[in-house]
């Protein structure tokens, strides 16, 4: 009984390894009597992880997650390392130079890279990598703050096409994330003093003598200081601090106040769509968030439509497919935006019941010049036609 409650209490089920709850304690108690000893917190996290669970199934991404623990074991075999959560791994590694550390995480992905055979396959999986050096002096920050750091400098090297993708937890990234903190405290302010504002960027349909055929509702910070805020600033600020959730639904009441002023105003009105974020599309009351507004503002549901992008498909499709058919059941259209940026697959025309697909301006990129990105663009084009959309 006491080994059974032991393994729940302190071992990781897939992994047979240490899980946080043991990391930190061991960490604790080694930190706390290190003498002149120096360590390093290192983390390894595996890139796209979801992805690759959505699609060769889970029991194929626990034996990742199996192959980079055995790695683990191997090289790290005299220091603290655990499995904290999902594809999230943490080492605390004891080191003299700098060096030694850098040495340590390149010895690792080799290891990890001659492993990664499944069923005799080779696995294309890619890990990056961030540390950070523990001051040995008595501030010593906790340990999920230590992790965080960590993984802000891993976060810093996704998407470089190395195989080993490594960074250090340094000024220039505390820099970042003290200026994220920031950011955050003046979108909060800014949603209390009524500094966004949404803007309508009008649809023209060409083969229509270039009339009017809807619009898209674009989010605009202007700041008392600065003016103009980009949303490339703040929106993945507000994505990271969950403040998207707030920021989502003051857009969608302002579209539904315009389209109620519009109706009582003009003869003639266009739907309007709106973007949800992943964050967004996965809150539980969404729908009836959605509801409530139509129902408040008194609207015809088909002047709505609501626009999610490739990635955010890329979680619970089972989920995403739910969601997609009850706002399609009130009556409101959904596009799929930004399609041919991300890990595009037929496979979502087929199984998300979108109305609407929108291609990426990357389609059109020097088309004109480019006889194959012709072709590509008038495939696309032709397939989405074929599908009613």
């Amino acid at each position: 009984n006491k080994e059974i409650i032991y393994n729940l209490a302190y071992v990781d089920n897939i992994t047979d390894i240490y899980n946080l709850n043991k990391f930190k304690l061991e960490t604790y108690s080694l930190l706390r009597r290190r003498g002149d000893k120096k360590y390093a917190l290192i983390g390894f996290d595996i890139d796209i992880f979801k992805l690759i669970n959505e699609t060769f199934g889970y029991d194929f991404g626990d034996c990742i997650l199996k192959i980079i623990a055995e790695a683990l074991k191997s090289e790290f075999k005299n220091n603290i390392f655990a499995r904290i959560q999902s594809d999230h791994f943490v080492v605390l590694y004891n080191y003299e130079k700098e060096e030694d550390v850098v040495n340590a995480i390149k010895s690792f992905f080799e290891n990890f890279y001659r492993r990664k055979v499944i069923n005799d396959i080779r696995v294309d999986v890619v890990l990056s990598s961030g540390a950070y050096l523990i001051p040995n002096d008595e501030t010593l920050p906790d340990i999920r703050t230590m992790i965080s750091y960590v993984y802000t400098a891993a976060e810093t090297v996704k998407g470089i096409n190395s195989d080993v993708k490594y960074a250090f937890f340094d000024a220039a990234i505390r820099s970042q994330m003290l200026e994220e903190v920031k950011m955050e405290k003046e979108i909060k302010m800014a949603l209390e003093k009524k500094q966004f504002r949404v803007f309508y960027q009008p649809k023209i349909a060409l083969l229509d003598n270039n009339k009017i055929s809807g619009a898209e509702a674009l989010l605009r910070w202007i700041h008392p200081e600065r003016g103009f805020v980009s949303p490339m600033e703040f929106i993945p600020v507000a994505e990271k601090t969950q403040l998207i959730v707030m920021i989502g639904r003051f857009v969608f009441e302002e579209v539904c106040k315009t389209l109620n002023s519009w109706e009582k105003s003009y003869k003639n009105i266009y739907p309007i769509s709106v973007n949800f974020s992943m964050i967004e599309l996965y809150q539980s009351d969404l729908i009836d968030f959605i509801k409530h507004m139509i129902a408040k503002y008194d609207l015809n549901p088909k002047y709505i439509e609501v626009e999610i992008t490739e990635s955010s498909a890329l979680g619970d499709l089972k989920y995403v497919v739910q969601v997609i058919n009850e706002l399609k059941g009130l009556g409101i259209k959904v596009s799929m935006d930004d399609f041919g940026t991300g890990f595009s697959s037929l496979s979502y025309l087929k199984n998300i019941p979108i109305s609407i697909l929108k291609l990426d301006k990357s389609f059109f990129n020097e088309f004109e010049t480019e006889k194959k990105k012709k072709n590509i663009m008038r495939s696309v084009i032709e397939l989405g036609k074929s599908l009613n959309l």
